[in-house]
């Protein structure tokens, strides 16, 4: 069955995806695994944005650590290790060698949360689950926050006249939703392209 067609016809719904805390956070050893839930993340937001004008809502569902057989029975180890991960990839096998059965997060309890999450008009985009996955989504938004002050910090004064005038600034696309785009463009364009803007929106 095609959910978003028969959903987007039906002009409301609700689609719920189940990620990870892993979607938004690369860990040692787990590469593959991390990617797979990025990309998951990435076609969830599009598909929210693309069926939002239709009614039609997305979650993205983000688990920590719940007592299932993720890192026990279902979880396919190899035999080959390298020393040189030792101190990275190695401290993870070592850890989730003994992690089965001992997770904080109880299945059912996560159950009901995405049924109450479901039942809502208007359910959020992420639903973190658990204390650790909240943790993790904190520490994250923390860590970019900081980083990008220390870069905006250590760039604050440009090299010429042409990097002075760049500047980041919000487009419309031609189906009328705003996006941002990293535009770089000369100060007097800039202003064209506000004026532009105000413009459209006055006459709107």
């Amino acid at each position: 069955m095609n959910a978003p067609a028969a959903l987007s016809a039906r002009r409301s719904g609700h689609i719920i995806n189940v990620s990870s805390h892993a979607g938004d956070g690369g860990w040692p050893r787990f590469g593959i695994y991390c990617a797979r839930k990025f990309a998951l993340e990435g076609l969830s937001e599009s598909l929210a944005q693309e069926l939002a004008p239709l009614g039609v809502h997305v979650t993205i569902v983000e688990p920590g650590p719940f007592r299932t057989e993720w890192v026990g029975p279902s979880l396919v180890r190899s035999n080959r290790q390298i020393a040189v991960y030792a101190e990275s990839s190695g401290q993870v096998r070592e850890f989730t060698d003994t992690f089965c059965g001992t997770q904080p997060g109880d299945p059912q309890a996560a159950a009901r949360a995405i049924a109450d999450v479901a039942a809502l008009a208007q359910p959020p985009r992420r639903l973190p689950l658990g204390a650790a996955a909240v943790r993790e989504w904190r520490l994250k938004l923390a860590s970019a926050e900081q980083e990008l002050n220390q870069w905006r910090q250590s760039h604050s004064r440009p090299t010429s006249r042409r990097e002075a005038s760049c500047r980041l600034r919000t487009r419309r696309a031609s189906s009328g939703s705003d996006y941002v785009a990293a535009t770089w463009l000369p100060e007097s364009k800039r202003r064209e392209a506000g004026h532009e803007r105000r413009h459209r929106t006055e006459a709107g």
